[in-house]
């Protein structure tokens, strides 16, 4: 999550503008949009965060007064994010963490024009899950003569057992 101040990318006066641990490494920064794909008011922007998703009247569990209702934040954007990241992995298991993320950023709406005055500071745009998956799937072909055949004798459930397997594995 990258945080609910509405800073920018940082500079004078807006110390506070990076949160970590979304700005770490390997950590993927995402910011929150609402309905109309323009960035929520509180959601913090800049060159550091990665993708931005759905953040505002998000129906989820309360940790206080009723169990269900409404809430705002980028942490409502990142159950979104994160079950993106799970649907991709669960889609191509053998794929590395950079190739999802890749197709994760890939994948994205361009939302520029709806906020024009931010444009450069919210990642690589709204996550898309079908375009994420269609990234992937288009990264992870691999042809038939790019498999490396091989067969293995005996198997006491089988008479072969044959695998194919990339050349780079």
């Amino acid at each position: 999550a990258a945080g609910n101040n509405g800073d920018g990318s940082g500079g004078i006066g807006t110390t506070n503008a990076i949160n970590y641990p979304a700005n770490f490494n390997h950590v993927i920064a995402v910011g929150a949009t609402d309905s109309l794909d323009t960035k929520a008011g509180f959601s913090q922007y800049g060159t550091w965060i990665d993708v931005m998703a759905p953040g505002v009247s998000m129906y989820s569990t309360l940790a206080f007064s009723k169990p269900y209702g409404r809430m705002d934040g980028t942490s409502m954007a990142c159950p979104l994010t994160a079950g993106t990241v799970a649907l991709l992995r669960s889609y191509k298991p053998l794929a590395t963490p950079d190739q999802i993320e890749y197709c994760l950023k890939a994948g994205c709406d361009n939302i520029d024009a709806q906020n024009s005055t931010f444009i450069g500071q919210m990642g690589a745009g709204r996550i898309n899950a079908l375009n994420s998956l269609l990234c992937l799937d288009n990264l992870m072909k691999v042809s038939e003569n790019e498999l490396l055949h091989v067969s293995f004798y005996p198997v006491p459930a089988k008479d072969y057992l044959n695998i194919d397997l990339p050349q780079s594995a």
